[in-house]
């Protein structure tokens, strides 16, 4: 992380410390050599590179601290500098070696480009020049600290350099990597909208004779009963029958791809919730038989803020869903108002879904298992397309089930 965007507190902790090392500096080379006083040079040099090491670890952090880098990389030359004089003035022994070392490590580590790694060179062969000049008897070989600090720094700085082009050949790879994640999500989405396209298309396409298939079986019974002709009517039912089952998965595929396509259009107004459901029974032809009983509790007069062509929708998928997983037993349809809000439950008693299917219900194309596919058919649409519409209405569809016992749906809608 750059050190720019760090917080102000550490920000300013930084330039604290690199003024610290500029004042403090010059003021302790003063105290040296204007003052008879006792003085080791190796104490104030070893803290200082310590410092100057602490900040170089700071400034390395991951990211580019360009500013910060730089005070560091004048903050250390200045203390490189300082140090040779001092150490051409203490007849370059030993100690003064060792301090040097803490110091020259930091301006190599500082590079980033050749060129700044052969002013580093330079600065330390020049240094070590003049040091060979000024002092006629070194304690510690010129030559010897030459070559150690030539291996400083062409060896830390070769590796910052080396870690600078890692970086970023890494910068580059990242930004390619985003390129084309962006690429192939722009492609994602226009696959996306063509096919829904393509299906909202195709479903309209497909109503047009269905929607005749069923005008003309309803026109057949009707004049077969008029004009007293015997035709298997039952087959007539059924021609009508299938073809509505068909178009009810066609709307729910149009449904589905306006969904998807943000097209949906809503009509949100408070409607009766009574005439919704007996309108949802009707289309869903679910009747009350020999071995099923049909429970209705709906409170009259009781409201619900919805779309009614959509509310009617989903009611017509949870009762033909009760009604084909319940062939014996009884269907439950009850709403009523709590807390400011209407709820409308299907309650079957039906065979039930397993704890582990449950969750999954929801999930397009999911069904309560692969026989239930077989035996009643569907695409797994319907409670998927129903979960949308009712939270594009701002409610909830929540389901509960137990394997025996039966399943529960619950619609809740805002009261007005």
């Amino acid at each position: 992380m750059p050190l720019d965007a760090r917080r102000p507190s550490q920000t300013r902790a930084y330039q604290l410390l690199l003024a610290i090392i500029g004042v403090a500096t010059p003021i302790a080379g003063v105290l040296t050599w204007e003052y008879p006083i006792p003085y080791n040079p190796m104490a104030p040099r070893l803290v200082i590179g310590a410092v100057c090491l602490g900040l170089l670890a700071w400034t390395l952090s991951p990211g580019r601290a360009g500013h910060a880098r730089v005070a560091l990389a004048v903050g250390a030359y200045l203390n490189f500098a300082w140090f040779l004089y001092a150490s051409s003035r203490n007849g370059f022994t030993n100690d003064d070696v060792t301090g040097l070392i803490t110091c020259a490590c930091v301006p190599p580590a500082t590079v980033r480009r050749p060129w700044e790694l052969a002013l580093t060179v330079v600065f330390s062969i020049v240094g070590l020049a003049l040091i060979g000049v000024r002092v006629e008897h070194p304690e510690f070989p010129i030559g010897m600290a030459l070559l150690l600090f030539l291996a400083l720094d062409l060896g830390l700085g070769g590796a910052m350099i080396a870690r600078e082009r890692a970086e970023d050949r890494l910068y580059e790879a990242n930004q390619q990597l985003e390129e084309r994640v962006a690429q192939r999500t722009r492609e994602a989405i226009r696959a996306s909208r063509a096919k829904s396209a393509f299906l909202a298309n195709m479903s309209h396409e497909l109503r047009t004779p269905l929607n005749a298939i069923i005008g003309y079986a309803e026109l057949l019974e009707e004049e077969c009963e008029d004009e007293g002709i015997a035709l298997p009517t039952d087959d007539l039912g059924h021609i009508r029958s299938s073809a509505g089952h068909l178009l009810r998965l066609i709307d729910d595929v149009l449904d589905l791809s306006r969904i998807e396509a943000d097209e949906l259009e809503l009509v949100m107004r408070p409607l009766e919730v009574g005439p919704v459901v007996a309108s949802a029974l009707v289309a869903a032809r679910c009747v009350a038989s020999e071995q099923r009983a049909l429970t209705l509790d709906v409170p009259e007069g009781l409201q619900v803020v919805a779309d009614e062509g959509r509310l009617r929708q989903v009611l017509v998928n949870l009762l033909s869903n009760a009604d084909a997983y319940t062939p014996a037993g009884a269907i439950t349809v009850r709403a009523y108002r709590r807390s400011g809000q209407v709820t409308v439950e299907v309650q079957d008693t039906g065979s039930g879904i397993a704890p582990d299917v449950l969750p999954h219900i929801f999930d397009r194309f999911a069904q309560g298992d692969g026989s239930a596919t077989r035996t009643h058919g569907g695409m797994g649409l319907g409670l998927a397309v129903s979960r949308e519409l009712v939270e594009r209405m701002g409610g909830q569809l929540v389901a509960r089930s137990e394997v025996g016992s039966g399943s529960t749906f619950a619609v809740h809608l805002s009261a007005p």
